[in-house]
């Protein structure tokens, strides 16, 4: 017995696909919301374990910045972070394409929403009174960070913000940030902290998706 399709192959396709996305894209919408809870709170822990992060809060960079109170200025910085966070599906319409995708954003690519924040600079009260010591930047940016900021000043002993540190002024001399904590606009500590949790993220969120698909 001959059995005749009248439908073409892409048309079979098609169908299938539809039936398909229905059900991927349930799944996928349902996972939305625990793969941000996921990757809120990896994105946190891994940002909190940054050399910058530690040395900001009880390290040397408290010091040279002369931050006081480090741990409330980096909480106010990772919280636009995680409050900025989104996980969007998107379906696909093309055949040649997968059928949907989830897309995440954390970061902005100029940072200018932390850049924004008073938390992001200090004002001095010393010998360069009123002027915004912008310490965010320094880090995040090798334009900032990688340069001599305060010239004719080093960093010496005595009575300042943040310790027994102030900036002593030295005609022959310029301070920049530690060597060590001097970042770029694509390497700097929040973008090391996304890289390393990526293979994580990766297999929770396939695992998220997977008992939603079940489910």
């Amino acid at each position: 017995m001959d059995i005749t399709f009248r439908e073409t192959d892409q048309e079979i396709l098609r169908k299938i696909r539809q039936e398909a996305s229905k059900k991927i894209g349930k799944a996928f919408n349902k996972s939305a919301r625990p793969i941000r809870q996921l990757v809120k709170s990896e994105l946190e822990r891994s940002i909190s374990l940054q050399p910058e992060y530690g040395s900001i809060i009880g390290g040397i960079l408290r010091f040279e910045f002369g931050i006081p109170n480090g741990i409330s200025r980096l909480s106010e910085i990772v919280n636009i972070w995680l409050s900025g966070l989104s996980v969007k599906v998107i379906n696909h319409g093309a055949l040649s394409t997968p059928i949907a995708s989830i897309e995440i954003r954390a970061v902005e690519e100029d940072y200018k929403d932390v850049f924004a924040s008073s938390a992001a600079e200090l004002i001095t009260e010393r010998q360069t009174s009123g002027t915004p010591l912008e310490w965010l930047k320094w880090l995040l940016l090798e334009t900032r960070g990688q340069n001599g900021i305060v010239r004719g000043y080093s960093l010496g002993r005595g009575r300042g913000r943040a310790g027994s540190f102030i900036m002593i002024k030295n005609p022959e001399e310029e301070w920049s940030v530690p060597s060590i904590f001097q970042g770029s606009s694509t390497n700097n500590f929040v973008t090391r902290a996304i890289e390393q949790i990526e293979p994580v993220l990766e297999n929770r969120i396939l695992s998220i998706i997977g008992k939603a698909l079940d489910g």
